[in-house]
Formats: structure tokens, sequence, C-alpha cells
């Protein structure tokens, strides 16, 4: 069975519709969202990204990194199978369920890529509890009606365990809290669905609580607190951190289980040296053909006996075992070559989802390639058209201006020509007013010179007539 049959059936058990899950993932890849973790592992280690934040001391305090979580979920965090209320499915959680650790991943830390959605009115600083900080936390007035916070997950996981602490003193402590679970937001009050109601301890220290029934796949995790120790103002919250198992995490560990039953069903057959080589070479052609690029997806579901024909040899070999064996064993070999051989299948779908991711992330890649160079060509021509508008409206700005200082200098020029005119003519009537002046006071010289002259005969005829007279009256004497 392939991860992605095996993911449809799991969430059609657990009441999710597989549909929503792909066109929520579709869109959360076209708006641009960070990849999940998944991607980070099919990608390899140049894909992991290590982000190490330490806090503080003791095992509560965890240090956050994409390497680690792949290196928990594949050791420390190895699953175990239970079934569902209902037998169908297996649902398998970790055996360090309802424990927590630094070497567990957090699905609701920031460096993971947990995001506070919502808080409650009075809820203050809320996305402290995602970083693991002592210093920070998210403030809560203990009287407040309507205390809750939303985070939205790193992945869609199955939680199993939840975790608050508080370490500020002379504060109150979260008594009972309830977490609801969702697969979509937003949603209504009543689609929440519950996964329980927890007591915490009056105590500052990192608290774990066991989620018996996780319900469904979560993407989102609602956080009411209901109750509180103490009768203080405030009742902070330092830390929140949600463990759980991813799909992918639980289908290999259903596939690994699997192949250890196969493995055990086929001591029988080791008895025989000649069919378990042949066995071998045989598996190590499938795996061969496994490795190289599937021209179809259909080809990794495939029966086994269309997958791996058995030889002759094979069947002779079988046949002896058969033979050396009682009846039960007769019967174990028989299963355990019908066991055995679905493992190419198993290989093959495997790769093909690898093969799947690979194409997924070179169309991504493409298509963001193509992004860049769309959004190049367009910011080439927006600078472009700004361009050009810049320099239309420095032309016009420039043209505007010179027929402005044009405007000014003629102005300028008009005044300098009324006023040379006007002092031109003031020159002129001066001129011709001094002339008017000079030609009425030669007039009056002249007259004056005239007078002096008769004034000199006059006097020049009176002396004469004066010694007339004296001559006269001397001679008449």
């Amino acid at each position: 069975m392939s991860f992605e049959d095996w993911k449809e059936m799991m969430l059609k058990e657990t009441g999710q519709d597989p549909q929503d899950l792909h066109l929520r993932n579709s869109s959360g890849r076209q708006k641009g969202d960070r990849p999940s973790p998944d991607v980070d592992e099919a990608l390899g280690e140049e894909g992991e990204i290590s982000l190490t934040f330490d806090y503080g001391e003791g095992d509560g305090i965890r240090t956050g990194t994409y390497a680690d979580s792949a290196t928990s979920n594949t050791g420390d965090d190895a699953d175990e199978a239970l079934v569902s209320k209902d037998g169908k499915a297996p649902i398998h959680r970790s055996k360090d369920a309802g424990k927590t650790c630094k070497e567990r991943f957090s699905y609701s830390s920031f460096d993971a890529g947990a995001t506070i959605l919502k808080a409650g009115p009075q809820a203050k600083n809320a996305k402290a509890i995602l970083v693991e900080n002592k210093d920070s936390y998210m403030l809560l007035e203990c009287a407040a009606q309507n205390k809750y916070v939303i985070v939205e997950l790193s992945d869609d996981i199955l939680i199993d365990t939840i975790v608050i602490a508080n370490f500020e003193f002379f504060s109150s402590m979260i008594r009972h809290f309830r977490v609801s679970v969702s697969d979509r937001y937003p949603v209504k009050m009543d689609k929440w669905r519950e996964v329980g109601i927890f007591e915490a301890a009056n105590s500052r220290d990192i608290q774990a609580f066991l989620v018996e029934n996780p319900q469904i796949w979560a993407k989102y995790i609602r956080i009411e607190f209901l109750t509180h120790y103490g009768n203080e103002y405030y009742c902070p919250v330092s830390l929140l951190r949600v463990h759980g198992s991813r799909m992918l995490d639980s289908w290999k560990d259903s596939e690994t289980g699997r192949e250890d039953e196969a493995s055990k069903d086929g001591g029988a057959l080791d008895a025989d040296p000649a069919a378990s080589a042949h066995l071998r070479s045989n598996a190590t052609q499938a795996r061969d053909a496994s490795t190289a690029p599937p021209s179809k997806q259909t080809n990794s579901t495939k029966p086994a006996a269309d997958t791996v024909q058995p030889s002759p040899d094979s069947a002779d070999a079988t046949g002896t075992t058969s033979g050396t064996t009682s009846g039960t064993g007769k019967s174990r070999s028989g299963g355990t070559a019908s066991a055995s051989a679905p493992t190419p299948t198993v290989q093959a779908s495997f790769f093909n989802s690898i093969t799947k991711r690979l194409q997924q992330v070179e169309a991504n890649l493409t298509l963001s390639l193509k992004y860049v160079e769309d959004q190049s060509r367009l910011m080439q021509e927006a600078l472009q058209k700004t361009e050009q508008k810049q320099v239309s409206k420095l032309t016009r700005f420039l043209g505007d201006l010179n027929h402005t200082v044009l405007a000014e200098m003629r102005n300028v020029r008009d005044q300098y020509e009324q006023i040379w005119q006007s002092t031109v003519l003031a020159l002129e009537s001066q001129r011709e007013q001094s002339e008017r002046d000079i030609v009425a006071l030669s007039t009056r010289l002249n007259l004056l010179a005239d007078e002096v002259v008769f004034q000199k005969r006059m006097a020049i005829v009176q002396a004469i007539l004066l010694l007339s007279c004296l001559f006269l009256v001397i001679f008449s004497r």
C-alpha cells in the first residue's frame, strides 16, 4: 500500500475528507506557505535548516531544530500501534506519549513555523508561548471570561501530548484548560473537536498531559483556560508544546511492522541456503528495478506476481524447504513467500512517492523561476514606464520652467525699455528746458548790454550839455 492510499484510508477512518486536505495543501503552496518537514526530509541534508536557541537549563527546555525533528521521529519517537475504537484502522502513538523532553519535536514551536492565529481580547504577547524563553510569557487576566489562544501547527499531526508551563512567581497558575482541534480554519465553535479537559498542578514547572483521544489529524489547536489557582491578577503562560506523530511517520512504522512480521514468518526459508540466496538475488533485482524512475504511478500498486516472476530454481528451493519441514512448516513457508513478495511493491511505492516529491519540488522550482522571471519582466516594464513618466514629467517641468523664465525675462526687458524710454524723454525735456533758459538769459543779457550802452550815451550827452551850459554862462558874463 502506498503512502497516499494509506493516508486517504486513515483520513476516512478519522472522519476527514482527503480532498479537503489536498485542496488546503495546494492552496497553502499557492499562497507561498513554508514547506512541511516531509519535503525537507525528501530533499535530504541540504534541505534541512538547523536553528538552535538555548534559553535555559533543564530537560524541559527544548532546542528547536528541523534536524532534531527527523532524528526524534526515527529514534526516540518510535510509534506503538494502537487500535481505534471501531477496530478498523490502527492508530500509531509514540512510546513517549504523555512525556516531554528537548529531544521531542514540538509542532507548536516558532522555530518549526507555528503561528498564533487568534487570542482572547485580554491576552497580551500571545506569541511568547511559541518561543522557549523563561523571560517572556503570555499575559492573561484571571478575571477575564474568554481566555483562549488558537495556534496553527507546523504540520498535520495526531496529537498525543500537550505541554504548558508557567515560570512566573507572584502570579496565578492555570488549573483547568480545554483543548480542541480542527483540520481547517476558520471554523465555527461547534466544529472544533474537543480532545479533553486537563487539570494542571499548582507548580512552576513544565507539565505534560497525555491526549487519550486525538480525534483527527489536526493542523489547528484551540486552548481555552477555564480556571486557575490563587487570587493574583494575572495568569501568565510561559510555554506551550504540542507533540504528536505525522502521517508519514505512522505509515513508515506500519510498513516497518509488516516487514518485521514478514521477516519473523520467513525464518523457515533460511534452512535452505540456495533458496535464501535466490530470494536475496530476486529482492536485489527488484530493488534495482524499483530505483529506476517509474513511468506511471499505477506501476507501484501492481501485485507482486507481476513485479517478480518466480523462477524454477525458486520453486525447487521452496519445494525442498517444504519437504524437509512438517505440515505446519509447509504452510508457514507458503505464507512467507506470499508475504515477502510484496516487498518490491512497497519499495517501488516508496520510491514513487519520493519521485513524486522530487517532481513536485522541480515543478515548484520551475514555477518559482517562471514567477521570478515574470515578476522581473513586470518590474522592468514598471521601471521603464516609471522612467518614461519621470522623463515626461521632467521635460514638462523644464518646458514650464523655461517658459516661465522667458516670460519673466520679457517682462524685465519691457520694464527696462519703459524705464529707458522714460529716462530718455526726461533727459530730452530737461535739455530743451535748459536751452530755453539759456536763450532767455541771453536775451536779458543783450537787453542789459543795450541799456548800459544807452546809459553811457545819455551820460555823454548830459556831460556835453552841462559843459555847453557852463561855457554859455561863462561867455555870457
